[in-house]
Order: structure tokens, then C-alpha cells, then sequence
């Protein structure tokens, strides 16, 4: 950790000077070390809506220690999280894991119970090589993530609602936290325990932090998401109508067409492309044979390629063939 971060935990949360006048000065203090710039405030806290006695308390040790962290100015700091009113913005983000892996948005499970196992492991095992998932430590979607990860690729974030330092994860999460495949994220400073109080602000503020929000259960979700965050209920068919600003799908698969597009990994088509051959499309056999290969295939997606095949035989015509 940076001397830089270790001021701002220290300003924060051993300062004493309170975590909201702490978050306005930094807001307001801007660019610059923060160590010449709290010497600046001190000489003169009239200007900053502070009294002589808080002034006196901005003088931080002259070594910091901390564990890592990311700041709201950290270019790995989730963009999103930039929308919320500034009691609300997390400062700082604690971390365990590679920090890297925060270059893609969040495809965030909330932790709701899930109603079919099944539609949420699928959901799951269709995401995890696309995008960046993430979940809250403790739910069920963290459960199916950390199963799948462990028989395929693909890089995940864990919220964990309680300080990292007091936080042990078991020996699985352990291993794929040194692979550089899973990053622990904290809202709260190392030393916290897991307060269930905490729950709502702590969830409201992970699905901040989030471009895509899936909510797979019964019930309808209670989050209200961001403008611009694109929020899909992952329910059972027949369900009731979902609140404002989320979408309802009952076929995990249909989450892959809410996907970002990947331009930036699409090479360009030449300007003399040749032109396209059309082959005829693989027996299910093979399309299975062929998904295999890279780790297990959700039963959901099996069934319906063999029963797609079913019905191609049943009508006698190739025409019929789908996309999946």
C-alpha cells in the first residue's frame, strides 16, 4: 500500500476527525500529497469549516502502515460508485487478491436465495468466461461461482460485508485469491466485524458498484439500481411484474444478449473478406462433445440441445435448427 492510502485510512478512521468532514476534505482537497495539503488546513481551518481543536488533530504519524486499498481516485476504482452522493461513496475499497482484475464492470449476483439451483448454475457457467462477476461472501451465487471456478477459467470479485482482517477464507478461495483469479473487496476498514445492521446499506452500495445487477429468486429484488445499471430478475416463468428499472427473464441464457459488445477483442473484417461458406450445422452429439472439452456443460443446455434434436427428427427438416 501507497503512503498516500495509508494517509487517507489514517485520516478516516484514526484521525478522529469524523468519516464525513474526513470524505469532504478529501473531496475538496483534490490533487497533491495529502500529507502537505492537511499542513495547509491546519494553518488555516476557518477556510475548510473547521475548528482550532479538529485542525489540531490533522497530524498523522510520520510512518502509516495499511493493508491494500483502493481509493475513490484509483483508476481500478469501480466508475459507477462515482455516481453515489458523497456520504454514501465509499473513500476507500479494501482488497485482498489482484487488483487488476477490477479493469472490466461488475456482473453482480445479488444474495438472494435462488428458487431453481439449476437456472442460477447455469446463469452462472454461461457468464463466468465473459464477463466479471461478483458476489456477496455467504450467498448462494457465491456458492455456485466458487464450484464453477473450480472446474473452469475466469476471474471473479467477493464482497465481504465484515473487515478483511477479520474475514479467514477457507482453503479454496485461498488458492484462487494466489492464482490471481479471485479478488476480495471490503467496504469496511480491516477490523470490523460482521454487523447483520450493515446488510441493506452494504448491498445497496455493492450493486452501486456494479454496471449489470442479476437478482435469480422468487421473490421480487428490493435493491433499486443506479440510472444506467441494467438489472434483470433471473425468476421462474409466470412470475409478477418486476419493479421499476429491472428487467424480467426466465431463461438464463438470455442473459448473454445483455452482455457488453467486445470490440476492442473483435478483430476488424478485412476489406476484401473472402466470401462466407455455409456449413451444415454440427449433430447435438458433437455440439456437446465439442462444449466439453472446456469444462462441464450445464444439464439445462444439454437437455435442450438433445431435444432440439428430437424435434428436427420429429419435423424431418434442418430447418429448424437454433442458436444457443
Amino acid at each position: 500500500m501507497t503512503e498516500e492510502t495509508a494517509l487517507w485510512a489514517w485520516l478516516l478512521f484514526e484521525s478522529g476527525l469524523g468519516r464525513a468532514k474526513a470524505k469532504a476534505l478529501l473531496d475538496g482537497l483534490g490533487e497533491g500529497g495529502l500529507r502537505a495539503r492537511l499542513r495547509e488546513v491546519a494553518a488555516d481551518p476557518t477556510s475548510w469549516g473547521l475548528t482550532r481543536a479538529e485542525a489540531a488533530r490533522l497530524r498523522p504519524p510520520a510512518t502509516l502502515s495499511s493493508p491494500p486499498a483502493l481509493r475513490w481516485d484509483a483508476a481500478g476504482y469501480p466508475a459507477p460508485l462515482r455516481r453515489l452522493p458523497l456520504p454514501k461513496r465509499p473513500a476507500l475499497i479494501f482488497c485482498r487478491g489482484d487488483a487488476a482484475l477490477l479493469r472490466g464492470p461488475l456482473f453482480l449476483f445479488t444474495d438472494a436465495p435462488a428458487p431453481e439451483e439449476e437456472a442460477l448454475a447455469e446463469a452462472i457457467a454461461l457468464l463466468l468466461d465473459e464477463v466479471l462477476l461478483a458476489a456477496p461472501w455467504g450467498s448462494e451465487a457465491t456458492e455456485r461461482l466458487l464450484a464453477e471456478m473450480g472446474s473452469t477459467g475466469g476471474g471473479a470479485v467477493l464482497f465481504v460485508r465484515q473487515g478483511l482482517a477479520t474475514f479467514a477464507p477457507p482453503p479454496q478461495v485461498e488458492a484462487l485469491i494466489e492464482a490471481g483469479r479471485l479478488l476480495l473487496l471490503s467496504f469496511l476498514p480491516p477490523g470490523s466485524p460482521p454487523n447483520p445492521r450493515w446488510r441493506a446499506l452494504l448491498a445497496e452500495t455493492e450493486a452501486a458498484a456494479a454496471e449489470w445487477l442479476v437478482h435469480a429468486g422468487a421473490e421480487p429484488p428490493d435493491l433499486a439500481p443506479l440510472p444506467g445499471t441494467k438489472a434483470f430478475w433471473l425468476r421462474p416463468p409466470g412470475g409478477a411484474a418486476p419493479p421499476a428499472r429491472w428487467e424480467a427473464l426466465e431463461e438464463a441464457a438470455m442473459l448473454l444478449a445483455a452482455l457488453p459488445a467486445r470490440s476492442a477483442s473483435t478483430p476488424p473484417v478485412p476489406e476484401s473478406a473472402p466470401p462466407e461458406t455455409t456449413e451444415p450445422p454440427l449433430p447435438p452429439e458433437e455440439v456437446l462433445a465439442l462444449l466439453g472439452r472446456g469444462g462441464r456443460v450445464p444439464e439445462k443446455l444439454r437437455r435442450r440441445l438433445l431435444g432440439e434434436e428430437e424435434k428436427r427428427h420429429r419435423r424431418g427438416s434442418e430447418d429448424a435448427e437454433k442458436t444457443f
